[in-house]
C-alpha cells in the first residue's frame, strides 16, 4: 500500500474502509449530517456500498459538493483567565463524507513517506512508531556526549505562534511538488485560508512543509565549522571505533515536535545565522515565532559561564516580506542550568520530581459523607493519580530514591485520610495481595520498569539517529567509564555508576541498577564480530581483564605497547591472527597468532610474547563471554540455517508412532500445547506439526521460564513454512491453525520493523516474515496461513487436521524420552534484548516483566517478627482487599501488619503523654494487639461465633466437595480452635488478626484419601483458604471497630460535675425556691 499514492486518485474498496472505520476515536462527535461513526462501522455491506460510492465520488474527481461542506463550531476554553477571548479556541465539526477522503489519503501517504524517509529522523510527528520520550533521550544524550568531551552546544529554541493554525496550504503543496508526489493530491487539498488544524492530513501536511527547511537549513550547515558531529571518544580522538556496534558520526542540527523545535550547534555564529534563514522559510508560509516563549541554552560556553544570566538577540527576517534583507533582532533568554522541551527538564531528576511530588500533593480525595473504604482509595489512585504520573515517567524517569519518595508521599496521603495516628511504611501499601500488600501502584517499580524499557528501546530503536545515539553513549560509558566492559552485563553490571550523571543521563544508572537488582542484563545477540577479528585489540584485552578466565597479571601488555602496534596499523585482533573453528559446529576453539615478518621494528618482536601467552587463554576467555549461548559466536544467518537444517532433520527423524497419511500432502496443520511442571510451576510448551506425510514435535525448553503458548503457537507457523520451503511443491500449499493472531499477523506480511518491537514473540514472526518473503520468490511454494476453528465437531479436513495435530501436542507432555528442545531464534533477536538466567531471553513487555520480577523477592516489613513460611502459603483472596465496598478489616490489617496499629501499650510508648498501657476494658495486662485479639475476654464471644461459623461454612464446603465425614474431622477440630492458641498453629500462638492461618495441606491431609481428584483437592483447599482468610481478617477489624467505638464513646460522654452547696441564712427559706435542674443546692442555717 505504501507505493499506492502514486496512482492517485485511487478509489477506495469496501475492505479500506472497514479498516478506516476501526481507526482512531470510535464515537467522534458528528457533524451537521448526524452521522455516527459507530452507525457507519455497524452497517452491512449493502448500505456501506452507498456510502463508499458517494466517497469515491469525491476522490475520483477531487470535488466536494456543497452540501457536505457545512460546519459546526463551538468554543472551549483552552488556557489562563476565563474573561479573555484570546484564551478560546474554536472547534468544528465538519461531515463524515467530508473527512473520509482526507482519512483515505493519509492512510495512504503516511506509510509512503516513512518507507523514502521523506520526513526527517529527528521529526516525530507523523513518524510511525516514534514517541516523545524518543526525542527527551535524544536530546539528554547529545547533552552528556558535550560534556564527555567539552564541546560547546548552543541549542535555540523556537515555539510557533497559534501552532499550525497560521501555516498555508501552498507549503504543503511545494512539497508535493519537491517530493514528486501526484499533483491530483494538490487538487483534493485546495482550499482558501490556512491548514486546518485537527483533521486526519494536517498534522501530516505540517510536517511535509517543515521537512523541507530541515532539507534546506542541512545543505546550508553542510562543511562550515559548529556543525555537530557526534560520534564516540575512542572513534573520533582515536579514529579507532572499538566495535563494529560503534556508528559512524551522527549529524543532528534540527529537533522537532511538530511546531516545537530544537536547533542544535557547537558554535554561535552558525546558530545565529540558521537561526534567521529558519525564520525566513517558515515565515515564506505564514509561521511566526513566539520569541517571548524561545530560550537560547547554553552549554561548556566560554561566552557564557553556568551562574551567568544574560539575554542575546536572535537574527529574524520581515515577517511581511521574508526575502528582505533587512534583519530584525529579537532578545530571548539564556539559560545554562537545563534545557526544557516538551515541558520536561531534561535530566533534570530532582526537578521532574518536584513536578510529580506537587501533583500528589495537590490531589485530594473526595469529600463525602464517610470516609471512603480502602478499596475505593486504591482505585481512585490508581485511575486520576497513576494515569498522570506514568506518562511523566515514561517521558523521562528519576533517580530510585526520590521515585520511592513519591511512594511515601502516596502512603502518608492515604494515611491522613485514615485517620490513624502511626504511619505505616509504604512498602506494604504497594506490595500485591498474593504477597501480604494492598496493591497499590507502586511507583519506585514503575519507574525502574520505565527505565529499562527506554534503555531497551534506545538500543534497538527502528530509527537509525536514537538507535546510533545510544550506542555511542554505551560504547563511551563501556571503554571510558566501565574498563571496556558492557555496563548492562556481566560483570561489568557489578559496577555502581552513581558517580557519572555529568557523562551519563540520568535514567541509564537507574536502568542499570534496576536490572543489577533483578539479575536480569541487557545482553547483546550478536557477537560474530569476536571470532570474525573486527574488534580492536585493546578493547578485547581489557575486556578479557574482567573475565574468570585470565589467570595473568592485569597489566601484562601495558598502554605503550598497544601504542606502537597501532602505529604499525595493528590495530585489530584480524590483524594479529586468525581462529580455528570446529568443523562441526564452526565454532572457534582455538586462535593461531600470525608471524611477524623479519622486517618489523624490533619493539613488536620484543612485545609479541606477551601477546601469544594472552591468545593461549582466549578462547576460555570467550567461553566466558558467550556464556549465556555459545552460538551468539556465529553470524545471524549461519544460526539461521543451522535452526533451519535442525527442524528439518527433526522433521525428518520422528518415530513411527507419530506418522499419519493425510487426505491431501499439500495441508499441513500446526499446534501448540502448555502446562505447568510441578514443584515450582515451570512452563512446558510443545508445538506440532502435520506435514508431508510426518509430523515435527519440538518442546521449547530452551526458552526456559519464558516459554509461552504464544511462542508454541509462532513456533508451529515457522516450523512449517520451513518445511514447505525445504520441500517444494508443484501445488499451493495451505497450513491450518487455530491461532487466529498468528493468522491475522502472518497474512499482514510485510510489516514495518515497529509495528513487531512490542510483540512478545517477534524474533519468531520476523523469521516467519523472512521465510515467507524467500517462499514467495517462488508461487508455488508460498504457504498459505489459514484459520480453523478448535474443539469442533465438524469432519471437515482441515478439523481433521487440527483434532490430529492438538492430539499429538497435548500427548507429547507424557512421551518418554519427550521430544527435543526446538533452536531459540536469537538470530532475529533485538540487538539488545532482555536475558535472565531463570527465564531465558526474555520478549514480553519489559514494564510488566520487571515489575513481575521484582515481586518474586518478597519483601513485607510487616512481617519482620513472623516466619511465613510456617504458615499456609496460598494467597490470601483479592476481593476484601481490592474490590469490596466495604474494607475497614483491610485497613486494620494494613495497621497491623505495619505494626503501628494504635493499642495502649503503644500510645504509652510513643506518645508519653501519660497514657495508661493496660487493657482499657479493665484487664490487669498490658494492651498489646495479641492481648486485645487473642485474650481479652471482651471479645470471647465474638471469637467463639467465629470459631462456630467456621465449622459450619466449612462442613458445607466439604459436603459441596461430597468428602466422607469421617475425614471430615479433623480439619473441623482445628477449625474450632482457629483464634485460640493451640497446637492446630505452629508455634502454639494463634495469628489469625494478621490474615495466617495454619498449613492446610497437613491438617487437612485427611481429604487425600477421599475419593476426591488432586485437581478437587486443590481446589478445595483454595476455598477453605479463602473462607478462613476472609472471616479470620474480619473478626480482627469487628473487635478493632468496637475497640475504638468504646474510646470515642468514654471521649464524648458527658460529665456530671458535683453540684456546688450554697449556705443561705434561714430567713430567706420562705422566699427561695429550689428547682431540681439547679447545679447547685442550698441549705439554710
Amino acid at each position: 500500500m505504501s507505493g499506492a499514492v502514486q496512482e492517485w486518485p485511487r478509489p477506495l474498496d469496501l475492505l479500506g474502509l472497514r479498516q478506516l472505520l476501526g481507526k482512531g476515536n470510535t464515537r467522534p462527535t458528528p457533524g451537521p449530517d448526524g452521522w455516527e461513526k459507530w452507525m457507519i462501522c455497524k452497517l452491512p455491506d449493502r448500505a456501506l456500498l452507498i456510502v463508499l460510492r458517494l466517497a469515491n465520488f469525491t476522490i475520483m474527481t477531487s470535488h466536494f459538493p456543497p452540501s457536505v461542506k457545512e460546519t459546526n463550531i463551538s468554543t472551549i476554553h483552552k488556557r489562563g483567565s476565563p474573561i479573555f477571548l484570546s484564551n478560546y479556541r474554536g472547534i468544528t465539526c465538519n461531515n463524515f463524507l467530508l473527512n473520509l477522503p482526507f482519512a483515505w489519503l493519509n492512510s495512504l501517504l503516511t506509510p509512503y513517506v516513512s518507507k523514502h524517509s521523506i520526513i526527517p529522523h529527528t521529526q516525530i510527528a507523523t513518524q510511525p512508531g516514534v514517541q516523545g520520550r524518543d526525542l527527551i533521550s535524544l536530546i539528554a544524550q547529545i547533552q552528556k556526549w558535550a560534556s564527555r568531551t567539552r564541546t560547546p552546544l548552543y541549542i535555540l529554541q523556537r515555539d510557533q505562534k497559534k501552532g499550525f493554525d497560521m501555516l498555508e496550504p501552498q507549503g504543503f503543496h511545494d512539497a508535493v511538488h519537491a517530493y514528486g508526489l501526484p499533483q491530483s493530491i494538490v487538487q483534493l487539498d485546495n482550499v482558501n485560508g490556512v491548514t486546518k488544524q485537527g483533521g486526519s492530513l494536517s498534522p501530516l501536511k505540517c510536517t511535509l512543509t517543515t521537512s523541507l527547511c530541515n532539507r534546506w537549513l542541512t545543505d546550508l550547515q553542510s562543511g562550515q565549522r559548529g556543525e555537530l558531529s557526534i560520534a564516540s571518544v575512542n572513534a573520533a580522538r582515536h579514529g579507532t571505533p572499538h566495535t563494529p556496534y560503534e556508528p559512524p558520526p551522527i549529524r543532528v542540527s534540527m529537533i522537532e515536535a511538530m511546531d516545537d523545535s530544537l536547533l542544535i550547534y557547537s558554535s554561535l555564529p552558525l546558530l545565529l545565522h540558521i537561526a534567521r534563514n529558519a525564520d525566513r522559510f517558515q515565515a515564506t508560509y505564514g509561521w511566526e515565532t513566539a520569541w517571548k516563549k524561545s530560550a537560547l541554552y547554553a552549554y561548556n560556553s566560554p561566552l557564557f559561564p553556568s551562574a551567568s544570566s544574560t539575554t542575546i538577540s536572535i537574527p529574524s527576517v520581515d515577517y511581511q516580506d521574508p526575502s528582505s534583507p533587512v534583519t530584525f533582532h529579537n532578545d530571548v533568554d539564556v539559560v545554562t542550568s537545563h534545557t526544557v522541551f516538551l515541558r520536561v527538564p531534561i535530566d533534570q531528576p530532582e526537578i521532574h520530581y518536584a513536578h510529580i511530588a506537587d501533583l500528589i500533593e495537590n490531589f485530594d480525595f473526595p469529600v463525602l459523607h464517610k470516609r471512603l473504604p480502602l478499596t475505593a482509595l486504591r482505585r481512585i489512585i490508581s485511575q486520576c493519580l497513576l494515569s498522570k504520573i506514568r506518562p511523566l515517567l515514561t517521558f523521562q524517569p528519576i533517580s530510585r530514591p526520590l521515585a520511592h519518595r513519591l511512594d511515601q508521599l502516596i502512603a502518608l496521603k492515604v494515611h491522613k485520610y485514615l485517620g490513624f495516628p502511626f504511619i505505616f511504611k509504604s512498602d506494604i501499601l504497594s506490595l500485591p495481595t498474593a504477597h501480604r500488600g494492598f496493591a497499590f501502584p507502586c511507583f519506585s517499580t514503575l519507574n525502574d520498569a520505565v527505565a529499562v524499557s527506554g534503555l531497551h528501546r534506545d538500543l534497538n530503536h527502528h530509527i537509525p539517529i536514537f538507535r546510533h545515539m545510544a550506542q555511542v553513549t554505551l560504547a563511551d560509558w563501556s571503554c571510558q567509564y566501565n574498563h571496556c566492559s558492557s555496563p548492562l552485563s556481566a560483570p561489568g553490571i557489578s559496577r555502581n555508576a552513581t558517580n557519572l550523571y555529568r557523562h551519563i543521563p540520568h535514567s541509564w544508572p537507574t536502568a542499570q541498577a534496576a536490572l543489577r537488582d533483578t539479575s536480569l542484563t541487557l545482553a547483546q545477540t550478536d557477537l560474530s564480530f569476536i571470532p570474525s577479528g573486527s574488534v580492536n585489540i585493546r578493547h578485547l584485552y581489557s575486556l578479557s581483564c574482567t573475565t574468570p578466565s585470565f589467570t595473568l597479571p592485569h597489566d601484562l601488555i601495558p598502554s605503550r605497547t598497544f601504542n606502537n602496534f597501532q602505529r604499525h596499523d595493528m590495530t585489530t585482533l584480524s590483524h594479529f591472527g586468525s581462529w580455528v573453528f570446529d568443523p562441526d559446529t564452526n565454532l572457534p576453539i582455538s586462535f593461531s597468532p600470525t608471524f611477524l615478518p623479519l622486517s618489523c621494528p624490533t619493539s613488536l618482536r620484543r612485545d609479541w610474547p606477551l601477546f601469544t601467552s594472552w591468545f593461549q587463554l582466549l578462547p576460555a576467555i570467550l567461553y566466558d563471554l558467550s556464556h549465556a549461548d555459545p552460538l551468539l559466536l556465529l553470524p545471524r544467518r549461519t544460526r539461521q540455517h543451522l535452526a533451519e537444517h535442525t527442524i528439518c532433520s527433526l522433521h525428518q527423524n520422528r518415530p513411527l508412532p507419530y506418522a499419519h497419511t493425510p487426505l491431501d500432502p499439500n495441508l499441513m496443520a500446526s499446534d501448540a500445547s502448555y502446562i505447568t511442571r510441578p514443584p515450582d510451576s515451570r512452563p512446558s510448551v510443545i508445538f506440532a506439526v502435520v506435514a508431508l506425510g510426518n509430523v515435527l514435535t519440538a518442546t521449547l525448553d530452551n526458552f526456559h521460564g519464558s516459554a509461552s503458548i504464544l511462542r508454541g503457537e509462532a513456533y508451529g507457523v515457522a516450523a512449517a513454512h520451513i518445511l514447505a520451503l525445504s520441500s517444494p511443491s508443484p501445488n499451493p500449499q495451505s497450513l491450518f491453525t487455530d491461532h487466529l493472531n498468528s493468522v491475522n499477523l502472518v497474512n499482514s506480511f510485510p510489516l514495518e520493523n515497529f509495528r513487531l518491537a512490542s510483540n512478545p514473540a517477534r524474533s519468531l514472526y520476523r523469521w516467519i516474515q523472512d521465510l515467507s518473503r524467500r517462499s514467495s520468490a517462488t508461487p508455488t511454494n508460498a504457504l498459505q496461513v489459514q484459520h480453523v476453528r478448535a474443539h469442533t465437531s465438524s469432519s471437515a479436513t482441515p478439523a481433521n487436521l487440527n483434532r490430529l495435530v492438538d492430539k499429538i501436542a497435548s500427548s507429547s507432555h507424557h512421551c518418554l524420552p519427550p521430544p527435543p528442545p526446538a533452536p531459540v531464534p536469537t538470530f532475529f533477536m533485538d540487538d539488545y534484548t532482555l536475558l535472565s538466567a531463570t527465564d531465558g531471553w526474555v520478549e514480553s513487555n519489559l514494564s510488566d516483566f520487571l515489575q513481575a520480577r521484582r515481586l518474586r523477592i518478597p519483601h513485607i516489613p510487616s512481617f519482620s517478627s513472623i516466619y511465613l513460611p510456617l504458615y499456609d502459603s496460598r494467597p490470601p483472596p483479592d476481593h476484601p482487599y481490592t474490590n469490596a465496598c466495604s474494607s475497614y478489616s483491610a485497613v486494620v490489617q494494613l495497621y497491623l501488619r505495619a505494626d503501628q496499629l494504635d493499642t495502649a501499650a503503644r500510645l504509652s510508648s510513643r506518645m508519653r503523654s501519660g497514657e495508661q498501657l493496660y487493657c482499657r476494658f479493665g484487664c490487669p495486662t498490658i494492651e498489646d494487639a495479641r492481648h486485645i485479639f487473642v485474650h481479652c475476654p471482651r471479645f470471647a464471644t465474638h471469637r467463639r461465633e467465629m470459631d462456630e461459623t467456621l465449622v459450619q461454612a466449612t462442613t458445607t464446603l466439604f459436603d459441596v466437595f461430597r468428602v466422607p465425614r469421617p475425614r471430615q474431622v479433623r480439619t473441623l477440630e482445628h477449625a474450632r480452635k482457629l483464634s485460640c492458641d493451640s497446637e492446630s498453629w505452629p508455634l502454639g500462638c494463634t495469628m489469625y488478626y494478621y490474615g495466617l492461618i495454619p498449613e492446610l495441606d497437613d491438617i487437612s491431609r485427611d481429604v487425600n484419601d477421599a475419593s476426591l481428584t488432586a485437581l478437587q483437592v486443590q481446589r478445595l483447599r483454595l476455598r477453605i483458604s479463602t473462607l478462613w482468610h476472609t472471616a479470620c481478617i474480619r473478626l480482627a477489624g469487628r473487635i478493632w471497630g468496637i475497640v475504638k467505638r468504646s474510646q470515642r464513646e468514654r471521649v464524648l460522654l458527658p460529665s456530671h460535675p458535683p453540684p456546688h452547696h450554697i449556705s443561705l441564712p434561714s430567713h430567706l427559706s420562705h422566699s427561695i425556691s429550689v428547682s431540681p435542674s439547679n447545679k447547685f443546692t442550698v441549705s439554710f442555717i
